[in-house]
Formats: structure tokens, C-alpha cells, sequence
């Protein structure tokens, strides 16, 4: 089960190349990510895409060059065997004249820092 669940709205400007896309960085701490559901507007039309990134490096879609490009639709990414730094990010690109908003819902838990104990249980005597 999810601890908590962030949303970042990521506004893409207008005329944003995909050499040079907008990077919006989201810090979640010390922290196990589940999955990012990513939600592109209607009228995207493949002229927007985004991939998810952490720490700079692009990680989904599975590919360096690769791109998420949807119209109209709401994907759920799943995260597994990543970093748990919390140095996630969405980059974005938008030929398109109009800007877009893409919602971005990351789902994560909490991890104990290192060195924390965890919780000593009662023992009866």
C-alpha cells in the first residue's frame, strides 16, 4: 500500500524542442517510488512527450531516445529496482504552439534512514 501520493502539475510551453526539454524536478526524500501515473491533456496530439527521469537520467519508456507521446490519455508507469534518493523528475517537450499541462501523481513510501532502529516490541515479564 502506497504512503503517500504527490501531484505536480507540469505546465509545457509552447514550442519546447525534444533536444531541450523542460525538466520539472520533484524531490521526494529518502523514499521508495511505486509508480507515476502521468495524465496528458486532449489535444496533445503527439506533439508532447515526456519520460520519466532520475537524477537526470531518462529511465521510462525503457529507452534513452524514448518518449511517451499520447493524446487524451491517463498512463500508469510501475517503478521497480530504481534509486530510492528521491531525485525523480518528468522531462517534457511540446512542438505544439499552445502550451500543455500534463498531471503528473507520483505514488511512493517512506524508507527509514539509515542508522534509524526500528521500533523495540513490548515484551511481557
Amino acid at each position: 500500500m502506497t504512503d503517500v501520493v504527490t501531484n505536480r502539475t507540469a505546465v509545457v510551453s509552447a514550442n519546447t524542442p525534444i533536444n531541450t526539454p523542460i525538466v520539472f524536478h520533484n524531490q521526494l526524500g529518502n523514499s521508495e517510488l511505486e509508480s507515476v501515473m502521468l495524465v496528458f491533456p486532449p489535444g496533445a496530439v503527439g506533439l508532447v512527450g515526456a519520460r520519466i527521469q532520475y537524477a537526470g537520467t531518462p529511465l521510462y519508456p525503457n529507452s534513452l531516445a524514448g518518449w511517451y507521446v499520447l493524446d487524451d490519455y491517463t498512463l500508469v508507469v510501475n517503478i521497480t529496482n530504481q534509486e530510492t534518493g528521491g531525485t525523480w523528475e518528468i522531462a517534457a517537450y511540446n512542438t505544439d504552439i499552445y502550451p500543455h499541462t500534463l498531471q503528473v501523481y507520483y505514488y511512493w513510501n517512506y524508507l527509514k534512514l539509515s542508522g534509524q532502529n526500528a521500533p523495540t516490541p513490548l515484551i511481557s515479564m
